[in-house]
């Protein structure tokens, strides 16, 4: 999951912006942007078990409201984006916002 992919828009779908040619047929759409950012919200958005393919992968952020270990949700987070092949520096949640500080 690096580089530059088809791009998903904030409700996780493809981002597609159609454009015609001169005969009205579709020649491109798909947006291809940096993947950084969405890899690391469908992972902090994924439950673990949700994907088929990486079972042990996801965070289910969802569930934050309901626990008040924000030591253990950093370690969780760091661990999963490493899974992931991100170099993560630094996590952390200040004034109800998680900041991530990652690269591939």
């Amino acid at each position: 999951m690096r580089g530059t992919a088809i791009a998903l828009g904030n409700d996780f779908d493809l981002k597609v912006i159609p454009q015609r040619g001169i005969d009205g047929k579709i020649i491109k759409g798909l947006r291809l942007e940096e993947t950084l950012p969405q890899n690391q919200a469908i992972i902090l958005k994924m439950q673990p078990g949700e994907l088929k393919e990486v079972p042990y992968l996801g965070c289910g952020i969802d569930d934050i409201s309901l626990d008040n270990d924000l030591l253990e949700w950093r370690r969780k987070i760091r661990m999963q984006l490493e899974l992931d092949g991100q170099a993560v520096k630094d996590v952390k949640f200040t004034d109800s916002k998680l900041k991530i500080d990652a690269s591939y």
